[in-house]
């Protein structure tokens, strides 16, 4: 019996360790655990009687990549709790913030924690020459994405002038043009970012799983729609406890989820089968895409974002209002690593339940999973090349502990 043991998994966000023994000899895995040590943080304790209105801030910290995702869906199950209605406008704006946020952290992924795996390089650190003028295109690339974000939010990191009901402050015009100009030179870096990801060499690998994501009819919806699975499961976000079970383990602070009973993948690669599969685009099971699939959605980010500034007139209006005191709200949005839930009820404004499930938590089980069919398939390889390779797929979901 052999064994990979990855003490401290790297080039992730937080911390895991990995331990993996199997067998050559008969081609099987005997364990598999990804143990993630990080730190609880009780951020549902932490909400618990809190007045509404605080809630989205104190959800947007729970991340300070995902920031927008979770203040924009924590934003989202309070109005739905509350009845409280907002304007198409500040839909519109708040999809402009999470388009942003998505570039950001994209592109932070692509360039600085999976492309020095294939380009050889041990961390983003070491790449010099023309590999370093690589890292510079992406953190040029990335402050557009930040810039999205500060521009209608106030700041780019936790941004403070979205509300439950709508915005404190608009965006004025002069910013909304100089944004603009700015996505227009992004594009070019954004195309070149697929084109160099397409043309790095992916293991040539398939993992036998299935995916979820939001779907509403022929967009690629962010903040609502229905919860879809490759499989044929559907249900809509306030359904999410009939299909999705939540499991303590305990080798890992993380959970394990579930949809009927088996693991599923979320994220870019997810997005992008359930949005384009048909009879004629077949879905993607190599998992190592899922970075072609990050390098695909930063263009669609720039692009929508440009179809929203150049059809929005911004205009002055209130802010909406809650309609009552008590209720039980429940979203589904998309944050850049795949699905994420927020569930909250309400008692006199007062928070009296949290639900929180990151995108993360769903994936966790579903790697413990990839990896051991994984494994099998790269058994010729010595156990470094091995390990690598496996280090490469965890990457690939661009895990967020």
């Amino acid at each position: 019996m052999e064994e990979i043991k990855i003490k401290h998994v790297t080039k992730i966000e937080g911390h895991a360790k990995l331990v993996v023994k199997f067998s050559r000899k008969n081609k099987k895995v005997e364990l598999c655990s990804m143990d993630v040590f990080e730190s609880p943080r009780y951020f549902e304790s932490l909400i618990k009687e809190r007045n509404y209105n605080e809630v989205p801030y104190l959800a947007g910290r729970i991340c300070g990549i995902c920031n927008v995702a979770h203040l924009i869906g924590s934003t989202i199950a309070v109005e739905n709790a509350l009845g409280i209605e907002v304007s198409e406008q500040t839909k519109l704006l708040r999809e402009l913030m999470v388009l942003g946020g998505v570039l950001h952290s994209h592109v932070l992924q692509l360039y600085f924690l999976s492309l020095p795996d294939y380009l050889g390089y041990s961390s983003a650190l070491d790449m010099k020459g023309k590999d370093l003028e690589l890292l510079k295109k992406g953190l040029k690339l990335k402050e557009v994405g930040n810039e999205l974000v500060r521009t209608i939010g106030g700041r780019s990191i936790h941004p403070i002038t979205s509300i439950v009901g709508g915005f404190t402050k608009l965006p004025d015009k002069d910013g909304f043009e100089k944004l603009e100009k700015k996505l227009q030179e992004a594009k070019v870096d954004a195309e070149k970012t697929v084109e160099l990801f397409e043309s790095l060499k992916f293991p040539e690998i398939k993992i036998n799983t299935d995916f979820l994501a939001l779907k509403k009819n022929k967009s690629y919806p962010f903040l609502e729609g229905d919860v879809v699975s490759l499989s044929g499961t559907c249900f809509r976000p306030e359904e999410y406890k009939k299909y999705l079970k939540e499991t303590v383990v305990e080798h890992s602070t993380s959970k394990h989820v579930t949809l009927n009973g088996k693991s599923f993948m979320v994220g870019p690669l997810a997005r992008l089968n359930i949005r384009r599969y048909n009879k004629t685009e077949k879905p993607q099971f190599n998992l190592f895409y899922a970075n072609l699939a990050r390098a695909l959605e930063a263009v669609y980010c720039i692009d929508r974002s440009l179809e929203i500034l150049e059809n929005l007139a911004l205009r002055k209006e209130g802010v909406g209002r809650p309609e009552k005191e008590n209720g039980e709200g429940i979203s589904a949005t998309e944050a850049p690593r795949g699905l994420l839930f927020h569930h909250y009820k309400i008692k006199n404004k007062k928070v009296v339940y949290v639900n929180i499930i990151p995108p993360t938590t769903q994936n966790v089980k579903n790697m413990e999973e990839a990896i051991i069919q994984i494994i099998p398939q790269i058994m010729n390889l010595s156990k470094k090349r091995m390990t690598a390779e496996i280090e490469k797929l965890i990457r690939a979901y661009d895990p967020c502990f």
